[in-house]
């Protein structure tokens, strides 16, 4: 079953393609003033341990966008994916539908704060610990909620 794109599916799409644009413009716009050195790697509290040629934020943009498609492909395959529940003819649905929601929402995040973490380091910005503490909160936390939804929902309608 394939499952159509609606307005939120076209809204995430939208804000995570902007999100990979913006990040390559300021890049490109930046690129004389980023030393050809950067810091890549930062302990928990912020300081540098590690470095590599400016050239990395260009591939940390590819795998950024490589994402962004993986995850566009991968949302044309709902079949495919793992659900909580039984998929059946009542409730497929719902339970796919919401799972695109969810993978709309991690491509979002995912994508989205891999750029942020590509720009903070172009404008050579420390991360700070909570962005890393947020992230994942919000990955784990959405999932879950998402999860849930496809079970409880999923279960009803099965």
């Amino acid at each position: 079953m394939k499952i159509k794109n609606n307005v939120v599916d076209w809204i995430f799409t939208g804000l995570t393609a902007a999100v990979c644009l913006i990040t390559g413009v300021l890049l490109w716009v930046r690129w004389d003033k980023i030393p050809a050195e950067i810091n890549t790697h930062f302990t928990m509290d912020g300081t540098p341990n590690g470095s590599s040629g400016k050239y990395m934020l260009i591939v940390l943009l590819g795998i950024a966008v490589g994402l962004f498609v993986l995850f566009l492909i991968v949302g044309h395959f709902p079949q495919a994916w793992n659900m909580p529940v039984k998929v059946t003819d009542g409730n497929r649905y719902i339970v796919y539908r919401l799972g695109k929601y969810m993978m709309d929402f991690e491509q979002l995040l995912i994508t989205g704060l891999l750029c942020v973490f590509i720009l903070m380091t172009a404008f050579e910005q420390t991360t700070p610990s909570w962005l890393w503490i947020a992230y994942i909160a919000g990955l784990v936390g959405g999932s879950m909620i998402f999860l849930i939804l496809i079970a409880v929902i999923g279960a009803k309608n099965a």
